[in-house]
């Protein structure tokens, strides 16, 4: 009950903020978009946003590759864009579809739960690991800025240092063989609940997997950072001529720190980072530019590709639910 109330709580003030925002620049930046809409850099922000998801299906394909796991590349394409779904409509933007997307590797693949599960949190490590990078350049750049607040600045650094913490701790006890994630679970005492205690094996494989990864698939953990560096590359531009598309023209430095702060934003526990990636974007652009209508432009227009996308992945997986529905019905009418 808590967990739902802290769940309704976030996204009653996620909506208040969207709509404050929305009220007071809402009409000026539907008139910057109207005004400047320009259809071939929509084209082209369609091609890199494309792009950023076949990126991130070649990545996750190299590492169960390194597991001895194959699946086809249409396949995790369309089981990630499922699992995008489900994380944009849950606290969790990043990781909360990471479970859908483990059982539709088993069902769809017929690649274990232990083997799927240690592919998709390397994935996730490969991805943090590359956000850390980029983020480290965004607060490289924030520190410059005169007219950003001290505290804010602080704050920024304190969250990168975290991160930083939680990367090296992950990959040092993988490759020592202590498992990361059975510290925490003894630590924490998980064992002596009943329905968790069944699962200290479970991790324990995965944690075997993660550690021979690691050590053993070098080339394959260089190939997927380097694709993550393309998926970088494709990000740049995706915001890039998306700003080109109502008519701003952002400087890398801009366009990175916006990139930045929509990612950390992404780790504020409410659906979709409603409200919270508005206010985010409009402050950061208000600052840059002076303008804070770009910046809730940009996130408006990103918004209708995210739902472009959920509305796909929602879809993919009715049709997956509705396939295995049949299956089990098949199997128990041949018995």
């Amino acid at each position: 009950m808590s967990k739902k109330a802290n769940l309704i709580i976030s996204l009653i003030i996620g909506i208040i903020i969207f709509g404050a925002i929305l009220a007071h620049l809402g009409p000026e930046s539907i008139k910057l978009i109207y005004k400047n809409i320009n259809p071939f850099y929509l084209v082209l922000f369609g091609i890199f946003t494309t792009s950023v998801l076949f990126f991130n299906t070649w990545r996750i394909q190299i590492i169960l590759s390194a597991h001895g796991a194959k699946a086809p590349f249409w396949s995790l394409l369309k089981q990630h864009i499922a699992g995008f779904a489900v994380s944009y409509t849950t606290p969790s933007v990043r990781v909360g579809g990471e479970p859908l997307k483990a059982y539709m590797l088993k069902k769809e693949n017929d690649i274990d739960y232990k083997t799927g599960s240690s592919a998709i949190i390397i994935d996730k490590f490969v991805e943090f690991l590359g956000s850390f990078v980029v983020g480290m350049i965004g607060l490289c750049l924030i520190l410059f800025l005169p007219n950003v607040d001290k505290s804010l600045k602080l704050l920024l650094a304190l969250f990168m240092l975290i991160c930083f913490i939680v990367l090296v701790f992950v990959y040092y006890f993988s490759i020592k063989g202590k498992g990361p994630f059975t510290y925490f679970f003894n630590l924490l005492r998980f064992y002596k609940i009943k329905k968790l205690k069944n699962f200290s094996s479970i991790i324990l494989e995965v944690e075997e997997k993660m550690g021979n990864f690691f050590i053993h698939h070098k080339k394959e953990f260089f190939w997927s950072s380097f694709i993550y560096f393309l998926f970088g590359i494709a990000t740049y531009y995706e915001f890039k001529f998306l700003l080109m598309a109502f008519g701003v023209h952002a400087s890398p430095t801009e366009i990175i720190m916006s990139i930045v702060v929509w990612g950390i934003i992404n780790f504020v526990p409410v659906p979709a980072g409603l409200g919270f990636q508005e206010a985010s974007q409009t402050g950061l652009f208000e600052i840059l530019m002076g303008s804070g209508e770009i910046g809730l432009a940009l996130t408006l227009l990103e918004r209708v590709r995210s739902l472009f996308f959920v509305s796909l992945g929602f879809a993919l997986i009715s049709h997956f639910s509705g396939k295995t529905i049949l299956k089990k019905f098949e199997e128990e009418k041949l018995t």
